[in-house]
Formats: C-alpha cells, structure tokens, sequence
C-alpha cells in the first residue's frame, strides 16, 4: 500500500489515460465508469490540496489524447495546425482545472465526504458552461464515452447528454467511496450504486422492446447519403469541378435506381461552386438531374451575401427541390473557432488581419426548416454543418421549430483516418437519441451514416471509401421530454454547485 502512495502524483495522469481509451473509437466505454478513480484518490490522500495542478493534469492528457487530431489538419499549415491543437488543449484543461479547485475547496473546508458529493455536480457543471459561447466546446463531454451501450443511451431523451455524463460522474464517486470507506458502511453505498447502475439500463431496455410498435403506422422516407471521397484541397480547382459533379450524379443515380429514394444528401460544401448564382450552370444542372429523378437535395455549398459593399461568406447547405423554385439554405450558425474565423473579430476588428490559415466565414443567425412534400403528408428536415452537431442545445432547437429528421453534413477528411471520424460519428447518434428523430449523415471521405430515431445504425460506410448508402427510416413525431425542457440537468449541476460554494464559504470549517 505505501509503495502504491508512492505514485498518487500520477494518478491524475492515469484518470486521463483511461479516459481516452473510454471514449470513441475503442469499444470499451465501461472504462469511463473507474477512470476518475485514481484522481478522487490522489486528492482523498493530499486532503483536497493541489486541485488545480491535478486537474489540469488530468484534463491536458484527456484533451490530448481526444484532440491530437487538431495537429494533424490537412487545411492548414503545421505549424498552426499544431499551435491550434497546443493551445485547445491547454485552453480546455483549465476547465478541468477549475472543476478540481472548486471539488478541493469544498473538501478543506467542509470535509471530505462534502467534497465527494460535490464531484458529479461540479464536473457536469463546467461541462455545461464550457459548452456556451464563441469558444464552446463538447467533444470531450463524457457521455460520449457510453456510445457502444445503446441501451444506457435511451436515458438522454430525457436527462440530455449532461444527465448521462452525471451518471458516468456518479458511478465514479460511488466506486471510490466504496474502496476507501470502512467496510461497515459499504453496503449502504453498493446498494445506492446497484440502484444508480441498473435504472437507466433497464429504463432503456423497455424503450427498445417498445421501439419496434407501431412502425407500420410511422411515417417513412427513403433516404441516401453520398460519400465522394474526394479530395478536399483538389475538389475546389476548375479543371476537377465537372468530375466532381459527375462522381456525385453517379453515385446518387445507381441509388435512386435501386431503391427509389425520396431525399439526397450530400456532403459539407460537395458542390464547389456558388449554386445562389447558378455558377458554371450548377444550379440548374442539379434542378434538371433532380427532375429527372423525382427526388430532392441537402447539400453543403458555398454562400455569400453583399452588406454595406462589402461580402460576407458563409458555410452553406443548401435545400433543393425537383420544381425548379428558389433554393432554400441554411447558414452554419456554430462556425469552428480559429478554423473558419477569429473570435470575437466582429466586435475587435483588427482580429480579422489575422492569419492563421482560417477560413473568413460569417455565422449564420436563425435555424432553417426545411418541408419536404411525400404523398399525403409533409415532413420537416434541418441541417447541421460538421462542428455544430456536436451542439445537443442547437439541434433541439430545430426540433423544436418542428423538425422530424436531421441531417448532418460534414467533411472530416482534413483530419484523415484518426479518431476524428469515428467520434464524430458516435456524436450524431445522441442527437438521434435525444430527439428521437433520425438523423442521415453524409461526411465527404466518412464515417457517412444513416441513424434511426433510437440511435441505431441502419447503415454506415468505412472511411476513405467511394459509396452510397440508402435506407427507409421513420421520422420522429412526437418531442421527447429532453426536447422539451432542453439541458435543464446543466443547469440543475450549475446551481448546485454555486449552492455548494456558498454554503462551504459561510458554513463553519471543518477542522478534520
């Protein structure tokens, strides 16, 4: 045992490590439910000093290992792609930091066990704030770790990723608690865990065995995502525009054949070229291919507008129809930060001299709803641009406004065959889940899916491949309580843990 006290230094380091081997693409997410044992360890044995240090240690080596990929970005040059992934890292471990500080300062002054009931509901808390604004963030939320359980999954309907994220804080603590105290109150804290463990699996459980009633009565829509695979620096040269087109013609023609389908969808900016304009003629080529296959169109595209003289470009999707009307588009309201602009350039101009291999995009400002017409009933579709799917709030949202069916357009292929893709992927499925809408996401080079509304994969392609995937899914119809009330278990963890400040600073300290 004392040699074991001999390494609690690193024991954040290995809280962090296990981390990220929980999270996606490894298939053992039942890693995230001890990983945090070492780090309530290592601040249980220094009696809650140091928190800051062991936080962000703890959250450097966690960011590192989900993140590395920010190094690699093909769309820029390395050194920035290096610097972006230096400084995100040490940006976001400060969030984790900060989580431990506030956990320690409970723990010195209001005793131990104080602190321990503090760590789920601080932890969720900075999860939550450190997804708001310009600079929000929620690759790394921890419910993301129990993709591979799609029964433990069904819970977010109702708590939101946030409420799973406590669970996976919650089982930690209890773990803990149950190796550290003395045996003759163990069992009271086995019995809290077994009840904590078992409920959302068995709650998800009902919901599945009750997820295949009534399909015949749901309404449906056929639906394919194409998945180019072509390169995203090539793509955009004039000489490559036409067979680039062609590739997506084909790949949408020999499903369309097959399987009749009602909606395409094509990758984040697939058609290289102003479509508002009907650059090269695109607009109408695609209107006729349309027409000529009675079948309608997502697809990502460039956009821009002229304000005060001047253009502002935006990341696009656009809705076409086979009726040759006036597009309908979307403009990305979550743009990538550093990535596509500077932050806080639109109130610091100067910010926009910068650069750092950025795109100079404009945010988008409103939600758009798209209505798709089929036989006898309409069906409501928005759109997610890359990044902004990882956003729970942005699609509820859309849900909200009345949409029956996401789709995801994205192209991870800046980042190659990392776990970029696969993470990403896994992310779509709990907008699935929470909603309780399908969702079909086609990614340029993959992981290009189609999800139903319970967070199953219906289809799905391997990366770095040419293809097409096609599948009949049912949309959602009635909101979930989690698109209802949204991610009240965020705010519920905010209080509480201000709650928790407040009474520790006024509250008479513990002297151990």
């Amino acid at each position: 045992m004392n040699r074991l006290l001999c390494f609690k230094k690193y024991f954040p380091l290995v809280s962090g490590v296990l981390i990220i081997f929980s999270f996606p693409p490894f298939n053992v997410g039942f890693l995230a439910w001890v990983a945090m044992v070492p780090l309530l360890a290592s601040l249980y044995l220094d009696d809650f000093y140091l928190g800051f240090a062991k936080g962000f240690v703890y959250g450097f080596f966690l960011n590192l290992g989900i993140l590395y990929w920010l190094g690699v970005n093909q769309g820029t040059y390395w050194y920035f792609s290096m610097l972006s992934m230096i400084s995100g890292v040490l940006f976001l471990a400060i969030f984790y930091g900060l989580a431990v500080s506030v956990v320690g300062y409970i723990g010195r002054r209001a005793g131990k066990s104080m602190a321990l009931f503090a760590f789920p509901f601080v932890f969720v808390a900075m999860e939550w704030l450190r997804s708001l604004g310009t600079m929000g963030f929620t690759w790394n939320s921890l419910c993301y770790t129990q993709s591979p359980y799609l029964a433990l999954m069904q819970i977010v309907s109702v708590v939101g990723p946030f409420g799973l994220s406590l669970w996976v804080y919650g089982l930690n603590t209890l773990i803990f608690v149950i190796l550290a105290f003395p045996k003759e109150v163990r069992w009271r804290f086995v019995s809290i865990f077994a009840i904590l463990f078992l409920f959302p699996i068995f709650f998800g459980g009902l919901v599945l065995l009750g997820s295949g009633r009534g399909l015949e009565n749901d309404w449906k829509i056929t639906a394919t995502v194409v998945q180019p695979n072509v390169d995203p620096n090539e793509k955009w040269s004039r000489e490559n525009y036409q067979s680039n087109m062609d590739l997506l013609y084909d790949l949408s023609r020999r499903e369309i054949i097959n399987h009749d389908t009602d909606l395409l969808v094509w990758p984040e900016t697939a058609v290289p070229t102003y479509l508002r304009i009907n650059r090269r003629n695109s607009l109408m080529d695609i209107y006729n291919f349309l027409k000529e296959n009675n079948t309608v169109l997502i697809t990502g595209a460039p956009d821009y507008s002229i304000k005060d003289k001047q253009y502002e470009y935006y990341n696009s999707v656009f809705y076409l129809n086979n009726k040759n009307s006036t597009p309908e588009t979307y403009r990305k309201i979550r743009l990538v930060p550093f990535g596509e602009y500077i932050p806080f350039s639109e109130t610091f101009e100067d910010l926009k001299k910068l650069n750092l291999g950025q795109g100079n995009f404009i945010a988008g400002d409103e939600i758009t709803v798209f209505k798709y017409h089929r036989n006898d009933y309409d069906i409501h579709m928005t759109a997610a641009v890359c990044f902004e799917s990882s956003f729970s709030s942005l699609i509820r949202q859309g849900v909200k406004q009345g949409s029956q069916l996401l789709a995801v357009v994205t192209n991870d292929s800046w980042f190659g065959n990392t776990s970029a893709p696969y993470l990403h992927g896994q992310i779509a499925r709990f907008r699935a889940v929470e909603n309780r809408i399908p969702v079909v996401r086609a990614a340029n080079t993959g992981i290009s899916m189609i999800i139903d509304k319970y967070g199953r994969v219906l289809k799905k392609s391997r990366f770095n491949e040419k293809t097409a995937l096609t599948e009949k899914v049912a949309i959602g119809r009635e909101k979930t309580f989690y698109s209802k009330t949204g991610n009240w278990i965020g705010v519920l963890c905010v209080i509480t843990m201000f709650l928790l400040v407040i009474v520790t600073f006024f509250g008479r300290k513990n002297e151990k």
